[in-house]
């Protein structure tokens, strides 16, 4: 992977989760929770939406929506919020039980991260 050394992280607290941007021009890129094989990816970041999509698979769907300040696509309000909320942690919760914690491109084996976090609440 290139450009690795821009990846940055923040917690908002030591246990938070992991918010990766670039250092290089603070362009969030994801969140991540470790020893979870789940990356929540902000889209808007990628130019080809077709190549993300045959990366990572389908967008699933939106969550804060409500929030949003630009139009939301008719295929985002689709799913229901709590519906994919709740089943986005069904499938964290099997992964978890069957150790399936990888792999997750912000975190390496065993839990540690790509980039040392600065704990913001400090």
């Amino acid at each position: 992977m290139t450009g690795q050394e821009h990846v940055h992280c923040v917690r908002l607290s030591p246990k938070g989760m992991y918010r990766w941007f670039t250092a290089c021009c603070h362009t969030p890129l994801a969140n991540s929770i470790p020893g979870f094989p789940f990356v929540g990816v902000f889209d808007h970041v990628f130019n080809d939406k077709q190549a993300l999509s045959n990366t990572a698979g389908p967008v699933l769907g939106a969550v804060h929506t409500r929030r949003a300040v630009g139009p939301i696509p008719e295929s985002m309000k689709e799913r229901h919020e709590l519906t994919l909320i709740a089943g986005t942690l069904k499938k964290l919760l099997r992964w978890k039980l069957h150790g399936l914690t990888h792999p997750n491109p912000f975190h390496k084996k065993g839990g540690q991260a790509l980039a040392l976090p600065e704990i913001l609440s400090q």
